[in-house]
């Protein structure tokens, strides 16, 4: 109104510090603090930062081994029956195919059972004869029998006719020429009982060697027989057959294994586990199984069995064993051999021998 331009209502004069309205943002005063640089963590702080994260996880690794220990060092294992033939010769037939299930008592290879039928005639021929033997043995007993008793009565009459003429000679009816004669032929009949009575023994004793060869006999038909028998391999267990490299007119040699069954009743898993963890490990304990055939199933499996012993390189060949100085700073803990078997699998898992596995043997509750 006098010519000066009207000031804003929010604006103080010159030299008066305004108030705050509710419109105008209030102002604060700088703080301190915030202005600081941040605090650098120095080099032991770390170190101890870093000591003490290491502490801890050590520790709870320790506190976990008291309710479970895990291991990937784990795989499925099952008995693999190694089939060798009993008896050698050419392969006349293969009933089976590579992989193919079986069961206990299928057949599997056949080897030629000529020459093996063979034998089992001789043998039979063997036993005819030694059978024919002895029954003419027998006979021979008989007849070494009945000349025995004849030898007998002679030695009877010429006992009654020594003392016949005994009395003779005594009342002087015979002369003693004759009396002699009457104890010669005495003496000649007891000398023929002795010897028919070792011709009877000789009999005799020829049976029982005549017995014991049919017995011989026999045995070696059996054993034919059996050998014959052997000619066709066939399964011991069921599983699968597995590494099956022969075909028709192969040689097969008594003793050397021409295919293998992997078993399929008896599937388990081979763990290997540290030491620190095999002492809490029991018969019969809780374990989770996981396969990587199935990544995302898990299996219930119990412990079998924990080993008691594995090698070393250390071996006593002297009175005082050499011990070579320990020089490694790390000792690394060894682990053992612990066998679980599955308590159940489904029938449409399928398990191979070899396949890698992880177990979790739970203790703690």
């Amino acid at each position: 109104m006098n010519g000066s331009t009207p000031m804003p209502a929010n604006e103080a004069p010159p030299g008066v510090v305004a108030a705050p309205t509710p419109d105008s943002p209030a102002t604060s005063l700088p703080d301190p603090m915030l202005d600081s640089p941040p605090r650098r963590i120095g080099m032991r702080g770390r170190l101890l930062l870093a000591a003490a994260a290491i502490a801890g996880v050590w520790g709870l690794y320790v506190l976990s081994l008291q309710f479970a220990a895990y291991t990937s060092d784990a795989f499925v294992a099952t008995d693999v029956v190694q089939v060798a033939p009993e008896v050698g010769g050419t392969i006349a037939a293969v009933h089976v195919i590579d992989n193919q299930f079986v069961r206990q008592g299928d057949p599997l290879i056949d080897i030629d059972p000529t020459p093996y039928a063979l034998q089992v005639e001789l043998r039979r021929a063997e036993v005819a004869k030694a059978e024919a033997d002895e029954q003419s043995a027998i006979r021979d007993v008989a007849r070494a029998e009945a000349e025995r008793a004849t030898k007998l009565a002679s030695q009877g009459l010429a006992r009654r006719t020594e003392r016949r003429f005994s009395d003779l000679v005594e009342q002087g009816a015979a002369s003693q020429l004759i009396f002699d004669e009457a104890k010669t032929k005495m003496s000649e009949a007891g000398t023929a009982v002795r010897a028919s009575e070792a011709g009877l023994e000789a009999a005799r004793q020829a049976v029982e060697a005549r017995k014991a060869t049919v017995g011989v006999a026999k045995r070696a038909l059996d054993l034919a027989m059996w050998d014959l028998s052997q000619t066709r391999l066939l399964a011991p267990v069921s599983g699968h057959v597995n590494n099956l490299w022969l075909r028709i007119g192969d040689y097969a040699r008594p003793g050397v294994p021409r295919l293998g069954i992997v078993a399929s009743d008896r599937w388990y898993v081979m763990a290997l586990y540290k030491e620190e963890a095999i002492r809490h490990l029991a018969e019969g304990g809780s374990v989770w199984i996981h396969l990587d055939l199935y990544p995302w199933q898990l299996f219930r499996g119990r412990i079998e069995g924990v080993s008691r012993g594995i090698g070393r390189e250390l071996q006593q060949t002297a009175i005082l064993p050499d011990i070579a100085p320990t020089t490694g700073w790390i000792r690394f803990q060894r682990r053992f051999p612990v066998r679980i078997r599955f308590e159940q699998v489904p029938d449409e898992v399928r398990l191979h021998a070899g396949a890698n596995a992880r177990t979790l043997a739970v203790y703690g509750w």
